[in-house]
């Protein structure tokens, strides 16, 4: 059992500190303007992840971050955040999940995304 929620962040509640110095990482930033969809994993005293989903082309939904805090890196919560976001996409129509990064490429290899030239990709409906 999880021991946090997964939901829309409120207007003050982006955790700016999980990406980390701006000076670095600079393709992990925020998205400028929003994502259309942000969703925060957090317990009663603490924000420890976030995903940002857009769409893109008609079916294709693009992951433009999903990070979890160093402290709380491999228990299950980037798994639990990245199904979400699938769960999200796939509710809203989408085909096909996109990932413009290399940054954490093992992870999201692990989960069935595939290499096609720069991006990952992932397949919501199989063909």
């Amino acid at each position: 059992m999880r021991d946090f929620e997964v939901y829309p962040p409120f207007r003050d509640e982006l955790p700016l500190d999980l990406y980390g110095p701006p000076h670095l990482n600079t393709e992990c930033r925020p998205a400028d303007p929003a994502a259309e969809f942000i969703r925060i994993a957090k317990n009663q005293q603490k924000i420890f992840g976030i995903y940002e989903l857009d769409r893109s082309d008609k079916g294709v939904f693009v992951i433009r971050s999903l990070i979890v805090d160093q402290a709380n890196r491999r228990k299950g919560i980037g798994r639990w955040l990245l199904g979400h976001a699938i769960g999200v996409a796939e509710s809203k129509g989408g085909r096909q999940l996109l990932l413009r990064s290399q940054l954490s490429k093992a992870f999201f290899l692990k989960f069935d995304f595939y290499e096609e030239e720069t991006n990952l990709k992932y397949d919501l409906i199989r063909d």
